[in-house]
């Protein structure tokens, strides 16, 4: 009998683990120097030649990796800070037969973690969505703007034009972000909770799951995006803009 009901719980893990796995947070996803980490060229011919046309193309390929730089060194920590002071605030209640059976570690693990990725889900969705319409697509039409139309630039000149870019996103974000913040906060308890209710289960007799959330997820949040801010007045728009130069 006890097999059995412990095979019912490796089933029930197994299926949430599967459902919403969630990849580990790595030091790497945390650790976020003021320096660029562009790299995406560095093993292919690089797709721009001098001079260059501006056109459609050219834009696409800054734009591309400009949001690379961002999110390495930026948005990227806000997500994983907060996911991971959101798992350590959780509290999980595993029963099986009213205690009878104990409940590994291992196992309540696997509902932290899935309980934490049906939010991120969520979370990384709503985040990129905010962050493409309050800065990269503004960042895209001073690009354009700046570039012009047909217009051939040499090394240099592309390298001014994009560092005065970096500047602009610099000073974009540090507006911006605080904004997406609010915003994000104004439902973040209530997805939060609805997260952890598609990972909680309750079989009378049999198998009780539930999670308390220890976490003031609206000031974590804002401590996550006033750590980002401190990482963005620290970049160097020049040395960035070269970062992204070298990987056209």
């Amino acid at each position: 009998m006890k097999f059995l009901f412990l095979s019912v719980l490796y089933l029930v893990v197994a299926l949430f683990v599967h459902t919403s796995a969630l990849p580990a947070i790595s030091k790497s996803d945390k650790n976020h120097s003021d320096k660029p980490m562009l790299n995406t060229q560095s093993l292919t011919e690089r797709a721009v030649r001098y001079p260059v046309k501006t056109n459609d193309f050219l834009v696409a390929q800054v734009m591309a990796n400009l949001k690379a730089n961002l999110h390495s060194n930026i948005f990227a920590s806000i997500s994983a800070n907060f996911y991971e002071k959101a798992a350590a605030s959780l509290k999980i209640h595993a029963n099986i037969l009213g205690g009878l059976v104990k409940v590994e570690d291992v196992h309540v693990k696997a509902i932290e973690s899935a309980a934490v990725n049906n939010f991120r889900t969520t979370f990384d969705a709503k985040l990129n969505a905010k962050i493409q319409a309050h800065i990269y697509d503004r960042l895209e039409v001073s690009l354009r703007k700046s570039c012009g139309v047909y217009r051939v630039l040499d090394e240099l000149k592309l390298l001014e034009i994009i560092a005065d870019l970096e500047s602009v996103a610099k000073a974009l974000i540090i507006v911006e972000l605080p904004k997406i913040g609010a915003e994000l906060n104004t439902k973040i308890r209530e997805e939060l909770e609805i997260a952890i209710k598609g990972v909680e289960v309750n079989i009378p007799l049999i198998l009780q799951i539930a999670i308390d959330v220890g976490i003031n997820e609206k000031a974590t949040l804002e401590a996550c995006i006033d750590a980002a801010l401190k990482v963005c007045t620290k970049l160097d728009a020049r040395a960035s803009a070269r970062a992204i130069l070298e990987a056209l």
